[in-house]
């Protein structure tokens, strides 16, 4: 870690050419210097960035002020660690504000160009951050033992909070307790030092915890080690040993009885029926555990096995799911089937990721595909796929006995006579590219597929989907 304080900015060139030689992954800069405007901190950083070829982390906490005529703590402003953020090798931030409201703001604004690491509030902190974005903390108790931190991890992937509250519990309030009285630093030297990893006097100016906060360190430490909380949550919730491996499981769906284009999804395009193109990307993406073929039909199937094997891409994981006509018709809902049919029907685990791809939907790409399932694997969010509408909707208007009454009442730019393009506001709709389940997150009451979901934007190009005649003739002309 460098400091400008301890470290002029010369010499912290000279460190960090020697810490990347010494093999060095990544290097934390904290700015310990008063701050007086956001140039002169960012300035900093892009020099020490532009000078060198090793990865960097932002350890961003509140700054004390230099101008002693306004407040005399400021924090950093989004503005300004969005700058940061779009240097190319501060990879990874360290939130130290320790302000919720603040957190948040920071993981929607730069969650998507660096890893964000809570620090100081533990894991419950970090439960709170992740919803936004956040997908790391700063490890404390688990520096006793690192599998705490991993089991953790796994049972919020698979949405296990029973268990995660065990931990909790039994685990990270009582070293808190603790640490709300004696200081974050203190009470992991002591503990580090019952661990027979640390010594607590080490890390000298910094002093060590005294007599009665060691032995109250002591105690929980002693009591921890007794307590085997893998064992009490096998008790308690039953748990199995053998745990099953989450998969990444392609949903494709492709009904017979299309209304507006009669056999829509086996219409050709370049010689191959329509459903065989989402087949065919979900194949080659190489990302799949296993893919859902849904239909009514059987002969679409078939269909579709035949061109498979003619171009040599017999999958073996591919499976046909038949729907029965109840889950076949023109207002059957498929996210109604997913969550009380498909589920059941294949034994899916609570940690798989449930992925739809619509085959109406044939010019998506195998970056996207990937890109948005590492993204909801990452921050483990549901996610939908949306693309920027053609024309812009605040000009919609409504047309009754030959008169018009705007969308957007009197906002609409039809109105208040701001109709230039770039004045417009962007505005989304959801396609069928592709959408992200964690089946563990289909409760009850989640209603549909956007329901606490993450947008996730995609070109229009790739949004295209097909629904007309004229839709067929557009795509045959430019696929």
């Amino acid at each position: 870690m460098l400091n400008p304080i301890t470290a002029q900015q010369s010499n912290q060139f000279i460190m960090l050419i020697f810490l990347k030689k010494k093999g060095a992954d990544i290097v934390s800069l904290i700015f310990g210097e008063k701050y007086y405007t956001d140039k002169q901190i960012y300035l900093h950083f892009k020099k020490i960035h532009d000078k060198t070829n090793c990865f960097l982390m932002l350890h961003q906490q509140v700054l004390e002020n230099g101008i002693s005529s306004n407040s005399p703590f400021v924090y950093y402003s989004i503005d300004l660690l969005n700058k940061i953020s779009n240097l190319s090798r501060f990879i990874a931030m360290k939130e130290d504000a320790k302000n919720g409201i603040y957190t948040k703001r920071i993981c929607q604004k730069v969650s998507n160009k660096m890893i964000i690491i809570t620090s100081g509030g533990g894991k419950r902190q970090w439960l709170a951050a992740s919803k936004f974005g956040c997908t790391s903390w700063l490890s404390g108790v688990s520096n006793l033992n690192p599998k705490i931190a991993v089991d953790f991890y796994n049972f919020y992937k698979l949405r296990k909070t029973k268990q995660m509250n065990i931990i909790l519990k039994y685990i990270e309030d009582p070293f808190f307790k603790i640490k709300d009285k004696y200081g974050w630093h203190l009470t992991i030297k002591a503990f580090l030092e019952l661990n027979k990893n640390y010594k607590k006097f080490e890390r000298s100016p910094l002093k060590e915890i005294d007599k009665k906060g060691f032995f109250k360190c002591k105690q929980v430490y002693e009591k921890n080690k007794k307590t085997n909380y893998k064992t009490k949550i096998r008790k308690i919730f039953k748990m199995s040993k053998s745990k099953k491996k989450s998969q990444i499981i392609a949903f494709i769906p492709a009904r017979s009885g299309s209304t507006r284009v009669k056999n829509k999804n086996i219409r050709l395009i370049k010689d191959r029926p329509l459903i065989y193109w989402s087949i065919y990307k979900a194949i080659i993406s190489k990302v799949f555990d296993k893919i859902i073929f849904s239909s009514d039909s059987t002969f679409y199937y078939k269909l579709l096995a035949n061109y498979l094997k003619k171009d040599k891409l017999v999958y073996k994981n591919l499976t046909f799911d038949k729907r029965d006509k109840l889950h076949s018709k023109v207002n059957s809902k498929i996210f109604d089937y997913l969550k009380f049919d498909l589920i059941k029907k294949y034994k899916l685990n609570k940690g798989d990721l449930l992925v739809q791809m619509l085959p109406t939907c044939p010019l998506r790409s195998v970056k996207t595909i990937k890109n948005t399932i590492n993204y909801s694997l990452q921050n483990n969010r549901n996610c939908f796929s949306v693309s920027e509408y053609d024309f812009h909707i605040t000009f919609g208007l409504s047309i009754k006995n030959d008169k018009w009454t705007p969308v957007f009442e009197k906002k609409s730019p039809m109105i208040t006579g701001k109709t230039q393009s770039q004045t417009q506001k962007k505005y989304y709709h959801p396609t069928g590219v592709i959408n992200c389940l964690h089946v563990g997150s289909l409760g009850k009451k989640v209603k549909s597929i956007y329901q606490n979901a993450s947008p996730i934007i995609i070109s229009r190009s790739e949004s295209f989907d097909i629904d007309t005649e004229d839709d067929f003739k557009f795509i045959k002309k430019i696929y």
